[in-house]
């Protein structure tokens, strides 16, 4: 990226009470678990759009450590933030990075809470594989 190197992940992935909520909504109607694998889902969904996100809540109401997050392929997930973001001619400074991540999830969130062909764990295959071949 021009003006230097890429900034470093957050240490943490700060979400808002609204997302929170909506991450507990996709648990009860996905039977997914644990709600950073929901975030991972957020963020793919939301970078799908070529619109940037609107700016974040800046309320938290949670954390996930960045590592639990991103889990072992942490390079992959904040390669993909960051691409997206330079595609866009953007130059990102630490917290811009931090505010565009809180950005796409919850916008991704939002996104999967408000399809209502997410019912269970197979939809959202089902949507990456849409979104996929849409492309």
């Amino acid at each position: 990226m021009p003006g230097g190197p890429p900034p470093s992940p957050p240490p943490s992935l700060r979400l808002s009470k609204q997302t929170r909520e909506q991450v507990a909504t996709l648990k009860r109607r996905t039977g997914i678990r644990h709600m950073n694998v929901l975030c991972r889902w957020a963020l793919c969904r939301s970078l799908l759009e070529s619109a940037p996100p609107p700016a974040p809540a800046t309320d938290t109401a949670t954390e996930i450590e960045w590592a639990v997050f991103a889990g072992a392929s942490g390079l992959l997930w904040w390669s993909l933030l960051l691409e997206r973001s330079a595609s866009s001619g953007d130059s990102l400074s630490a917290s811009e990075a931090d505010a565009l991540l809180r950005g796409h999830v919850a916008r991704g969130m939002s996104y999967l809470v408000g399809d209502p062909t997410i019912k269970d764990v197979s939809s959202l295959g089902r949507l990456a594989l849409t979104s996929a071949s849409d492309r």
